[in-house]
């Protein structure tokens, strides 16, 4: 019986031992779940941040691009605008020198005009 008993003794030791070994791997099990769900957060908020540089980076490029395309109708616009504007530089320079043959033709009839008066 005092074997027995010694061995109960043992025993009720070990389950003693063994149930706070369990109470501290729960605890350690709660600490590593907080921690999971730490994790989990800081890669859920890491993944939603990704996901936004992601999407201000295509905006970026599809802006980039409509700016390409801006420039390039600019500087067609801008040739255009230039040839343009020699053409009317050819035109007024045409203009000034018809002006100048009408007002030289202007005052030989003028001369003419004044020298057959002056004939009567």
């Amino acid at each position: 019986v005092t074997k027995v008993s010694g061995l109960n003794g043992q025993l009720e030791a070990e389950i003693q031992g063994l149930k706070e070994r369990a109470a501290d791997a729960s605890e350690e099990l709660g600490r590593l779940q907080e921690c999971i769900k730490e994790k989990e957060a800081a890669v859920s908020d890491l993944t939603s941040e990704r996901d936004e540089l992601a999407n201000s980076h295509r905006r970026s490029m599809e802006l980039g691009e409509q700016l390409r395309s801006e420039v390039k109708a600019l500087k067609e616009h801008q040739a255009k605008i230039s040839e343009e504007y020699d053409d009317l530089q050819d035109k007024f320079q045409e203009g000034q020198r018809l002006m100048e043959i009408c007002t030289t033709e202007k005052e030989m009839l003028q001369s003419r005009i004044e020298q057959a008066e002056g004939d009567l």
